[in-house]
């Protein structure tokens, strides 16, 4: 309830005569002055998308934010629209970010907009759209909690829908501001392309779209991916984890595959594992990645050789060529082979070292173990 009166205090900033929580002042000089033509106008619970690059300086109070702003932007215009001092909870807190090419406005709790002119009213506007559109998702959600009382089937209903809802959002966002990356960041809204490069948010989501009946938006990544993958699992290499390649672009791709039964994702899933196949030795051994390193713990994990037994067993049998599964399931006679404490073997499986853990580098080989038996 707290949070939902904050965000209603912030909504009615948004709306209010004065813009997005707007407060004007003069810039007073470091020797008092005030230049004449000079005002920098304030936005409370704002930030704004950049398509350039940001500077961060820290220990400058808003008014020197702004006319740190102004200078940059005066010796090369365009450097610097407007300077935004970051949030309590942000790193670094209270510092004030140089941003050039600004895109667009959005909401965000606890930070201050310092533009050292007129801000463009129609940055203004899709923040107060989201914002009142999450208004509404919050009151629809509220009306649908129901407590101990058994749901009914127009409840249910409205719950589908609301989730639905909440993945067409995340869905439109990365559309709109990450197309082709690897991820969209929640906080600043920019694109980025981590190590694997290769649009990984797009490719796990197709299961999902297909299962919310999203059709088009299926469609639209499927024609992506169609031109651009290839060429981006081509260049699979270095320090890209082959765990996590499998778990989220194969899985995703043979998982968009068994839903659609569209062939074009079996034969990109085909082209992918035959990377990740050439990478599995005769004892089933996968490497951590696709330079055949290892991870942090410098050693080849239960993970990393028991978590792609799933993918290449479907994969077999959707193509009728064993040898798919064939070298990954030699993995099981091999760790069979060491010793362990009632089926329970430690991390660095190899040398016998390493914690017995269900947590990170060991989870995902007994979950996969009953998987496969299932």
């Amino acid at each position: 309830q707290q949070q939902q009166q904050q965000q209603q205090q912030q909504h009615q900033q948004l709306n209010s005569s004065g813009g997005l929580g707007a407060k004007q002042t003069n810039q007073v000089g470091p020797a008092g002055e005030v230049p004449p033509s000079f005002t920098c106008t304030f936005r409370d619970g704002v930030d704004y998308v950049s398509s350039g690059p940001e500077d961060v300086v820290e220990k400058l109070s808003d008014e020197q934010c702004c006319k740190r702003c102004k200078s940059r932007n005066d010796a090369s215009p365009g450097s610097c629209m407007v300077g935004v001092i970051s949030a309590d909870y942000d790193k670094p807190p209270r510092a004030c970010w140089l941003k050039g090419r600004v895109m667009r406005a959005t909401a965000k709790e606890g930070v201050r907009a310092c533009w050292p002119s007129t801000p463009p009213q129609d940055l203004e506007g899709q923040a107060v759209t989201d914002m009142e559109e999450h208004q509404e998702r919050l009151k629809a959600v509220s009306a649908l909690s129901s407590p101990g009382v058994v749901p009914s089937h127009s409840i249910l209903l409205q719950r589908a829908e609301a989730i639905r809802a909440a993945t067409r959002h995340a869905w439109s966002a990365y559309v709109r501001l990450a197309w082709g990356k690897d991820e969209v960041k929640p906080v600043s809204s920019r694109a980025l392309d981590s190590v694997f490069g290769h649009a990984v948010t797009m490719v796990d989501a197709l299961s999902t779209l297909w299962i919310m009946g999203f059709k088009e938006e299926f469609q639209q990544a499927r024609e992506w991916l169609v031109i651009n993958l290839p060429g981006r699992l081509g260049k699979l290499v270095k320090r890209v984890s082959v765990f996590e390649t499998t778990i989220r672009t194969l899985g995703g791709l043979l998982s968009a595959y068994d839903l659609s039964r569209d062939n074009t994702f079996l034969d990109l899933s085909k082209m992918l594992g035959n990377r990740i196949h050439s990478l599995t030795n005769s004892h089933g051994v996968t490497p951590y990645s696709f330079d055949r390193g290892n991870g942090g713990n410098e050693c080849n994990t239960l993970a990393d050789s028991g978590t792609n037994q799933l993918e290449f067993r479907y994969l077999a049998r959707e193509t009728g060529d064993m040898s798919w599964s064939e070298r990954s399931d030699r993995f099981y006679d091999t760790i069979r082979s060491r010793p362990s404490v009632d089926g329970l073997w430690p991390i660095c499986w190899e040398n016998g070292k390493g914690r017995i853990t269900m947590g990170a580098d060991g989870d995902s080989f007994y979950e996969y173990l009953l998987k496969a038996w299932i």
